[in-house]
Formats: structure tokens, C-alpha cells, sequence
């Protein structure tokens, strides 16, 4: 085959190619036209003590992925920020990693509206991190309770007999 005759065929389908390259160009654009708008606020906080290995950090990840996205504090924390949303449909958009092997997470929340990403991001990470701190810090806060009134009633008893 020759050039000419090559050069020929080609412009024999010059509008099927046109066509097909149109096609194929106008796709990607169509489909970012109709996508609506996401944004990712996200929030670092500190979990607990590091953890030793690649499992331990994944496990304070599930751990706190299940307080996070409960049913029951998922729609506390909606109602609480006053955000009108679906819990079901809110908890696929909402997701934590672990930085490292270290305790500290990111927790990642996506919405159309970047202030709800964001009021919900802070707002989610704030309960997380008081649910934790109710569970490793509450038991020695209720201990230390009980030995301040125990302390107490000692020195009420030294005071009775140096009296």
C-alpha cells in the first residue's frame, strides 16, 4: 500500500474518526459537568499511647471507627451540630486512618457543604475523644474521688483525737 493510497483511506472516514474522537472527548467532560462537589474536612487527634505494629494501629483504627460511626452517637453528634443529614448515609462519608504506627488518628468527613464537612469532622473527633477519655481516665478520676473522701475522713479522725 502506498502513501497516497493511505492518506486516501483516511480521509474516506475522516467524519467517522471526527466523530469518535468527539465522542470520546465529550465523555469525560459531561461526566464532571453532572458530579456535584465534595469537600474532606478532616481532624488529627490523639488516641491513646502508640501503637507496636501495623496491627495494634489498625485495631485503635476499628475501635474508634465503631464508636465513631455508631448509630446512637452518629445521630447525637447530627443533632447536636444542629445538621440536618441521613445517619445512614452519613456514615459511608465519614472515614479514619491511622498516622503511622503512632496513636494519633485522622478522621476524614466528606459532605457537599464544606462547613458541615467541617463542623461534623471537629464535632465527631471532640466525642471520640471524650468517649476515650471517659473510658481510660474516668475509672482513676472515681478512684481519686474515693481516696480524697477517704483522706478526708482520716484527717476528720486525727483532728477528733488531737482534740
Amino acid at each position: 500500500m502506498e502513501l497516497t493510497e493511505a492518506v486516501q483511506r483516511i480521509l474516506r472516514h475522516a467524519r467517522l474518526i471526527a466523530l469518535v474522537v468527539a465522542v470520546c472527548l465529550s465523555i469525560p467532560l459531561l461526566v464532571s459537568l453532572r458530579s456535584d462537589d465534595a469537600y474532606v474536612a478532616s481532624a488529627r487527634m490523639n488516641f491513646g499511647p502508640d501503637a507496636t505494629s501495623a496491627e495494634e494501629a489498625a485495631a485503635m483504627v476499628d475501635t474508634a471507627e465503631a464508636i465513631v460511626t455508631s448509630p446512637g452517637d452518629l445521630e447525637a453528634a447530627l443533632a447536636e451540630l444542629s445538621i440536618d443529614r441521613d445517619p445512614a448515609l452519613v456514615v459511608d462519608q465519614i472515614h479514619l486512618e491511622s498516622a503511622g504506627v503512632s496513636g494519633v488518628l485522622v478522621l476524614s468527613v466528606t459532605d457537599a457543604d464544606p462547613e458541615v464537612a467541617t463542623a461534623l469532622a471537629n464535632g465527631l473527633s471532640d466525642r471520640l475523644v471524650a468517649s476515650r477519655r471517659e473510658v481510660l481516665i474516668g475509672p482513676m478520676e472515681e478512684r481519686l474521688a474515693e481516696l480524697d473522701d477517704e483522706l478526708a475522713a482520716v484527717g476528720d479522725d486525727i483532728d477528733a483525737i488531737t482534740e
